[in-house]
């Protein structure tokens, strides 16, 4: 099974968490809808990243890859609109800059997981397509008691 966890628990998300925690708290002082927005995108990062490990299931996996890397396009998207005028180390457009790697990152890692899925889900073994339960197919393998062929 393809069980990449490096990319979510790597040092560059936490440089993205770090990023989104001093941007949320310098823009407490601006009290606008844009601060709220920023304040939310870290909560619901800070949720994504913590509750990772409770999803046992690639489709879950993937679902919180994705919600990342959306999660990560709106913080950038929010940051472009900062004022200049706050003093966020290391700058406005590093941060961009980095968070759109960050985000093509991701979204690379969870094409690759759903890649995986996809090639579980459809079992090829004697050139026939076979349907494996999603549930245990890392397990169990193909389902004895049930018909597996798709033709």
């Amino acid at each position: 099974m393809y069980a990449s966890n490096n990319l979510i628990h790597s040092k560059r998300v936490f440089r993205l968490q770090m990023f989104t925690h001093s941007v949320s708290k310098l823009s407490l002082e601006l009290d606008t809808q844009i601060s709220t927005s920023i304040i939310s995108c870290h909560e619901n990062i800070a949720r994504i990243l913590t509750s990772y490990d409770e999803h046992l299931e690639l489709l879950d996996q993937i679902s919180a890859y994705e919600q990342l890397a959306l999660q990560i396009a709106r913080f950038s998207a929010l940051v472009e609109q900062l004022s200049p005028a706050l003093n966020i180390y290391p700058g406005i457009d590093p941060i961009v800059i980095f968070s759109e790697e960050l985000f093509f990152d991701i979204q690379y890692v969870s094409a690759k997981k759903r890649n995986h899925l996809h090639m579980l889900t459809f079992y090829s073994s004697d050139q026939s397509c076979r349907f494996v339960n999603q549930k245990n197919d890392c397990k169990y393998g193909l389902d004895k008691d049930k018909d597996n062929n798709l033709n």
